[in-house]
């Protein structure tokens, strides 16, 4: 009965890997599947020639966002995450990447706009990330400072109150699309190599950074992006994205 139905993956990335026997592994389970959409061409191109390997923009440019998007208030929301050495995860100074936010912080504050520190995923340690950052900022400013965090229920506060802002530094791979897909300028911080595929496969050109690298960014940098109102054109990928369902469209 189980062996009638398909599997499919959609939304899938790919990486990163060390051996090579990790890849070909992969490569076979993925041949048994019926159908498997990639949202970067780094991961797609590794298994194209696999006949039911396909490519679309990430799931999330499905998403409607028209309830949470209103004037943007003087704010920056700032996405961060905790170094719980999870595969994929750089390797990286978390204290100078709490110190780097919390004096973007402090520079944001002190030029007149509010912070929201924003939890992506609490059992990750965003949360913890969040506090962490507040450590290292003057407690004066805490009143300037709203810390978000999602729960798994809270779907329509959480991103009615990130997306009210001016300004997003994201180091969550979808704090940066969900800042896209609000018409927002981003500066993503790298993390995983699937963020920095997916700034390629969709032709970012603004400011971003490594997260190794986040100490070495001047403000400046950090706030060009806001500065030139960068913000990525969306509507083609929005339009592709719906062909990640393309196969359940076919059988459903």
């Amino acid at each position: 009965m189980f062996l009638d139905i398909p599997f499919i993956i959609i939304g899938a990335n790919f990486g990163p890997y060390t051996e090579k026997k990790h890849f070909e592994l992969y490569k076979s389970w993925f041949s048994t599947l019926h159908d498997i959409c990639f949202r970067d061409n780094q991961s797609y191109d590794l298994f194209k020639d696999l006949p039911n390997v396909r490519w679309a923009p990430d799931v999330i440019f499905n998403y409607k966002l028209q309830n949470y998007i209103q004037q943007h208030a003087r704010a920056v929301s700032i996405s961060c995450i905790y170094n719980n050495q999870r595969i994929g995860l750089h390797n990286y100074s978390q204290k100078k990447y709490f110190q780097k936010l919390a004096n973007v912080s402090i520079y944001y504050i002190e030029n007149g706009y509010d912070i929201k520190l924003a939890s992506f995923c609490t059992q990750q340690g965003d949360l913890l990330a969040a506090y962490e950052i507040l450590k290292y900022i003057p407690t004066e400013y805490h009143r300037r400072i709203e810390i978000l965090e999602y729960n798994g229920f809270n779907i329509n506060v959480f991103l009615s109150s990130f997306l009210n802002s001016e300004y997003i530094i994201g180091t969550r791979f979808h704090s940066v699309i969900l800042g896209w897909l609000a018409n927002i300028p981003v500066f993503p911080i790298i993390y995983n190599i699937k963020t920095y595929n997916v700034l390629k496969s969709y032709g970012f050109e603004g400011n971003y950074t490594n997260i190794e690298d986040i100490d070495k960014c001047t403000l400046n940098f950090i706030n060009q992006n806001k500065i030139n109102a960068y913000c990525l054109n969306c509507a083609n990928l929005v339009e592709k994205a719906n062909a990640q369902f393309d196969f359940l469209n076919k059988i459903y």
